[in-house]
C-alpha cells in the first residue's frame, strides 16, 4: 500500500461516522498483509470503486458550489432591481412633496386621499401623451 491517494482515502473512511460496507471491506483488505489472489482482485476492484465514489463526491461539491454562486448572483440581481424600484418611488414621492401635495415631515397627503386620487386621474397617462 504505497499509493498516497489510497492512504489518505483510508484515513478519510476511518474518520467517517458510518462508512459503507464496501468501504469497511476496503479497509479490511487494505490492512491484510497476505491476500489471496481473489482478495487482491477484490481489493483492486474496491479501490477503483472508491476512486469513482471520490470523483462523484468531488463533482457533487462542485455542483453545490455552483448552485450557491448562482443563487448569490440571482439574489444580488433581485436586490439591485428592488433598490432601483425603491429609488424611483422615492423620487416620485419627492415630486409630490415639491408640488406641495404631500407633507415632507409626515409623508402624508395634505389634501383628502379621495380628492387627490380624482385629481391625479385627470392627468393624462403615459399612453395618452
Amino acid at each position: 500500500m504505497n499509493d498516497k491517494w489510497l492512504i489518505e482515502r483510508i484515513d478519510h473512511i476511518r474518520n467517517k461516522k458510518s462508512p459503507s460496507d464496501q468501504q469497511r471491506l476496503l479497509i479490511l483488505l487494505c490492512e491484510k498483509e497476505d491476500k489471496t489472489p481473489k482478495e487482491e482482485q477484490d481489493f483492486k476492484a474496491l479501490v477503483r470503486a472508491e476512486k469513482a465514489v471520490a470523483r462523484l463526491e468531488k463533482a457533487a461539491e462542485k455542483v453545490a458550489s455552483s448552485k450557491t454562486k448562482v443563487s448569490k448572483i440571482l439574489k444580488a440581481e433581485r436586490s439591485a432591481k428592488e433598490k432601483a424600484r425603491t429609488h424611483e418611488l422615492i423620487k416620485s414621492a419627492s415630486l409630490l412633496i415639491i408640488a406641495g401635495i404631500v407633507d415632507s415631515q409626515t409623508g402624508k397627503p395634505i389634501i383628502d386621499n379621495e380628492k387627490l386620487l380624482l385629481e391625479l386621474k385627470k392627468i393624462p397617462s403615459k399612453e395618452g401623451l
